[in-house]
């Protein structure tokens, strides 16, 4: 089955804001639900534009079927690598859902 390929811990982070007292906001990341899942590097690149490195990367991501992933959350994984849910597909079956993620650096 797929479960055994599911090497990573990972944690959903939840973001929220509260009022800064000047007009502005304060952003925070709240971690929650731990469970394991696969992280898979689908496509990077890294680009020198003005003397700045920017590097970009895409993973795919499966994970249980019963884990509440969203588009508004972060996946922490074991090795301390923060991504972006950018985009989390309807379920494949009863077993495994599929997001992309992408890389926070």
């Amino acid at each position: 089955m797929i479960e055994e390929h599911f090497n990573h811990t990972c944690t959903i982070q939840t973001k929220s804001s509260v009022s800064d007292g000047m007009g502005g906001q304060t952003i925070t990341w709240t971690s929650g639900t731990t469970y394991k899942g696969s992280i898979i590097l689908y496509s990077g690149q890294n680009r020198i534009k003005d003397g700045v490195k920017n590097a970009t990367s895409t993973h795919q991501h499966l994970f249980p079927y019963s884990v509440a992933l969203t588009e508004a959350n972060r996946v922490v994984d074991d090795s301390g690598r923060t991504f972006q849910v950018v985009y989390v597909q309807p379920s494949l079956g009863n077993h495994h859902k599929r997001a992309e993620l992408g890389l926070i650096v």
